[in-house]
């Protein structure tokens, strides 16, 4: 059995490093002023609408309104 800690064996993801990375650039950027980023956010958001995913709810097309893994009211468990 090893007397290693889980600190001593924590693995760095690339991706998240990198996600972290941006994410900390982005605060610095907006003195960490979450108003600022947000603002930042909605500005690129209409800027882009185009880079913005929406999706339509499950069931929203036949006018449904739940979704479709809610237990139906009909059936008795």
């Amino acid at each position: 059995m090893s007397n290693t800690t889980i600190s001593e064996k924590t693995i760095v993801d690339p991706v998240l490093a990198e996600v972290r990375r941006i994410k900390e650039e982005i605060a610095a950027e907006h003195d960490y002023d979450v108003a600022k980023i947000i603002a930042a956010a909605r500005r690129s958001q209409a800027a882009h609408p185009e880079r913005i995913v929406s999706r339509i709810p499950i069931g929203a097309e036949d006018g449904a309104d739940q979704p479709a893994n809610a237990p139906d009211s009909k059936s008795k468990s």
